[in-house]
């Protein structure tokens, strides 16, 4: 259950990634510039590996969503869309 803006808030997720040796997270969501970023600053702190979907987050205006995927995340992730993810999955 996420209780707070950030996934790691409160809950044991950490523990359960870490307990499966899961090392990479791909993140996405609403709210981009609230509760993907503390997200994905809260894991960047944890030292997993990051991918965030450029568009697989929103719920903000265009330039905050911009600004995020620009200048925010790529300092701690690698910002690819769902394509390009799906297609490192395969």
């Amino acid at each position: 259950i996420k209780r707070r803006r950030n996934a790691f808030y409160g809950t044991d997720l950490d523990l359960h990634l870490r307990a499966r040796g899961i090392t990479t997270l791909i993140v996405g969501g609403q709210r981009t510039t609230v509760g993907v970023e503390s997200t994905v600053r809260d894991a960047f702190d944890r030292d997993y590996a990051l991918i965030v979907l450029a568009d697989g987050c929103g719920g903000v205006p265009e330039d905050e969503q911009r600004w995020a995927m620009t200048r925010v995340f790529p300092t701690m992730a690698r910002v690819l869309t769902c394509a390009e993810v799906q297609m490192l999955l395969a």
